[in-house]
């Protein structure tokens, strides 16, 4: 038969005393396949799979680059060639002398099934083999990444689309919307006019972190403790009388800020945009405690006047941040008007004010009313936020550095075309929520609450989700807390608000002898239009007793108690009618109780 199939083959001779050695490269040859039949595989996978992020980034048009890792999988699989080659002529080198039957089986081709007959020629399906082996590999990886190729087309036009969108939402809400306009359009105050430069000023002179600990620090906030229509004990007045006197320079240059209508704090804007140094505007804490300190000594000294022209300097100081695009700038401003509304509230339930004072109190109140600055500055924390996915993207800094400070001192690496498709999905994600935000700032404060919890229903169910989670980290971790602003700034207006109507009451009994029985009734020379309740857009209640005269707010949780208000308690929707509380005049200034 001429079948090479059936030619007969002579068996080896397996006992014979002695056959030639082969060449070690046989022995090389075999560890060469044997590597590259185990590693060769995982490599391949290793390279299939870290192309998918190269076919993403071809198909969404960002570009061409190939992913580190598929270097890592070509050198993954030609080491272990190389060693498995070393190793196989090792091997021979080792075993092959102790016998010639080691020998020549060491010489035999690699079979991975057993064959009943040795000699018998390696039937033709086997070879298919050398074929199929690959095969397994590469039909699935090509369509792996073929797969990819298709996603990135598809993001690429998602992406892109989205983000023109949210981009064109900011620019149709604010010409100077992006970060270095809106820093760049920042109003230029002339020195003399600027109280940023006194209120900087009067924190230079003051001891560090003012007021000091101890006895200083326990009186200060016994002023806190101590109900409004009654006075400070004594032990307490002297202490904080002994300091005052010490800081009087710092004092009288504190009260000079009430003259000053604006302010502007010089940013050096930090690497990382939300490590900007803001230490003049929390310095305007300190210079917000001194003056209360004063107003409310100078109303337990019968002052009555004074202590409202030193709470009016503190509505000075508030306004000295002017209009820096910080939410934390806000928050800063925030809580010192409530500084200035409670010190007022004091020096009322202590005595008597003159009409001219409490008129310019009231104009005061009116423009802080009327400042838009919050909405400023969520139009700024949505810059800030823009600004920043712009960064990471074009490579300006590392994803790494935005929590870790040495991170920001490494050198910067060029970002891959499917890491900037990531960042500008991040970007239009985040965008379209900062829009929104912008545009529920802009909203009367009683119409917010509905539009924001919508809002961060949306934002739980995308967190909630791991997929949109994984494409929308940065947007839904970067943003500040603005839950917790939105309800600072409501609180705010309602306390300007309460102390706009309360004043106003005060000036209706100073001229008519008695408070008004509604808001109606106040006289529009004095009121011409009472701000309404922040809370549900209706009119601010009145609640008049035998002792008191309380003009306040429903509340976050919408229930009339009675003007019953609980700081602690407010944020929980419990006991929250916040307001402004007179005095009959028989109650004001009653003794200290020891």
């Amino acid at each position: 038969m001429n079948d090479p199939e059936f030619v007969d083959v002579e068996k080896p001779n397996l006992g014979a005393p002695f056959s030639p050695r082969p060449s070690p490269l046989s022995g090389a040859k075999k560890g060469f396949r044997i590597a590259s039949y185990l590693i060769g595989p995982i490599a391949f996978l290793v390279v299939t799979i870290t192309l998918v992020p190269t076919a993403i980034g071809i198909g969404s048009g960002y570009g061409f680059a190939l992913h580190r890792e598929v270097f890592s999988g070509v050198i993954f699989y030609v080491t272990f060639a190389i060693l498995g080659t070393f190793a196989g002529a090792i091997s021979w080198l080792i075993v092959a002398p102790v016998s010639s039957r080691h020998t020549s089986t060491l010489d035999r081709p690699i079979r991975f099934f057993k064959r009943a007959d040795p000699t018998a020629p390696q039937p033709r399906w086997r070879r298919w083999i050398l074929w199929i082996w690959p095969a397994l590999f590469a039909v699935p990886g090509i369509l792996i990444v073929i797969a990819g190729l298709g996603f990135g087309i598809y993001s690429g036009i998602v992406t892109n689309r989205k983000l023109a969108e949210a981009i064109s939402t900011a620019e149709q809400s604010s010409p100077n919307w992006q970060f270095n306009d809106l820093i760049a359009a920042r109003a230029t105050i002339p020195d003399e006019e600027n109280s940023a430069l006194v209120v900087a000023s009067v924190s230079e002179q003051l001891p560090q972190a003012w007021p000091p600990a101890a006895d200083v620090l326990q009186a200060y906030d016994q002023i806190g403790t101590t109900y409004d229509n009654v006075r400070l004990p004594d032990a307490v007045y002297k202490v904080l009388r002994a300091e005052m006197v010490e800081l009087d320079e710092s004092v009288q240059l504190a009260r000079t800020i009430a003259n000053y209508k604006r302010g502007r704090h010089e940013l050096i804007i930090g690497p990382n945009l939300f490590d900007t140094p803001l230490g003049e505007t929390q310095n305007c804490r300190a210079v917000a405690r001194l003056l209360s300190v004063d107003a409310a000594l100078r109303a337990q000294a019968g002052d009555i006047d004074g202590a409202l022209e030193s709470a009016r300097a503190i509505l000075g100081v508030a306004r000295s941040i002017g209009d820096e695009p910080f939410i934390i700038s806000g928050m800063v401003r925030i809580a010192i008007s409530s500084v200035a509304t409670n010190a007022m509230q004091r020096a009322l339930a202590q005595g008597n004010a003159s009409e001219s004072t409490l008129a310019r109190i009231q104009s005061d109140l009116n423009n802080a009313l009327a400042d838009s600055f919050f909405a400023d500055e969520i139009r700024g924390e949505r810059a800030q936020f823009a600004e920043l996915l712009r960064r990471l993207r074009a490579g300006e800094m590392s994803v790494a550095s935005l929590s870790s400070a040495e991170a920001r001192n490494q050198p910067l690496a060029t970002t891959a075309p499917w890491g900037q498709l990531w960042y500008d999905y991040q970007r239009a994600v985040g965008l379209t929520w900062m829009n929104e935000l912008v545009r529920i700032a802009q909203q009367p404060v009683h119409a917010r609450a509905p539009l924001l919890a919508e809002l961060d229903a949306e934002i739980s169910r995308t967190v909630a989700n791991r997929y949109s989670a994984l494409a929308s980290t940065l947007a839904a971790l970067l943003p500040p807390a603005f839950t917790a602003a939105f309800d600072a700034d409501q609180r705010h207006r309602t306390e300007i608000s309460s102390a706009i109507v309360a004043i106003a009451a005060e000036r209706h009994r100073l001229k008519t002898g008695s408070w008004p029985a509604t808001l109606d009734a106040i006289d529009r020379v004095i009121l011409p239009k009472p701000p309404d309740d922040p809370s549900d857009g209706q009119a601010l209640r009145l609640l008049k007793t035998d002792s008191s005269y309380r003009v306040y707010s429903i509340g976050r949780n919408l229930k009339d108690e009675r003007g019953a208000y609980d700081v602690k308690k407010w944020g929980h929707r419990v006991l929250d009618d916040v307001g402004f509380t007179l005095y009959v005049p028989s109650e004001r200034g009653k003794p200290a109780t020891q």
